[in-house]
């Protein structure tokens, strides 16, 4: 939340409501308690009531908590509209900053991006390091075994395909009989 939107609350509030907003803003149950304490306000205007709150470190105080907490507390004090106003206009800001960030510098790494990708790939990173089994080396040799095969047939067939003798196409033949499988007639 901003002083901005603190300044919207407070101009759409009396200063007996919003004595009331922060007295039960100190309490951290759900509910509305029925006996409020009353805030020392000490003349302070109500936008420096909500941005004193908003900044405090204490248990009952805002520094730690989220918009819906204030909103929470204006819907029991009857003030729907402004709850929902809050809401919107939290929300808006926040999907304002993630398409400015987006939309500026999408490639950017900073640390929160960093973070999360840590923690979405967390579980992706396991196997980075991880040793070769014995079933992995005995697949890559297969695999390099029948690359090998396939690189040498193809090259006899090229030096076979380029000398112009009656004596290799018979071995051509032959060759191609070996590797597809297929019987070729031999009536030329």
């Amino acid at each position: 939340m901003n002083v901005p939107q603190f300044s919207h609350i407070a101009n759409s509030i009396s200063h007996q409501e919003c004595i009331k907003l922060i007295a039960s803003l100190r309490y951290n149950s759900y509910e509305m308690p029925c006996s409020l304490t009353s805030v020392n306000s000490n003349n302070m205007s109500c936008v420096w009531l909500l941005i004193d709150y908003s900044d405090g470190k204490e248990s009952w105080q805002g520094g730690n908590k989220t918009h819906g907490v204030l909103a929470h507390r204006l819907r029991q004090l009857g003030r729907s509209d402004l709850a929902d106003w809050l809401c919107k206009a939290v929300f808006h800001q926040l999907a304002k900053d993630i398409n400015d960030t987006i939309l500026v510098n999408p490639f950017a790494v900073d640390s929160t991006q960093s973070a999360l990708c840590t923690k979405l790939l967390k579980d992706k990173l396991v196997f980075v390091g991880a040793e070769w089994d014995i079933i992995d080396i005995t697949l890559w040799m297969v695999l390099a075994i029948l690359v090998a095969w396939l690189v040498v047939s193809c090259c006899r067939l090229l030096c076979l395909s380029c000398r112009k003798k009656l004596a290799t196409n018979e071995e051509m033949i032959a060759l191609l009989k070996k590797g597809s499988g297929i019987t070729i007639d031999n009536k030329t």
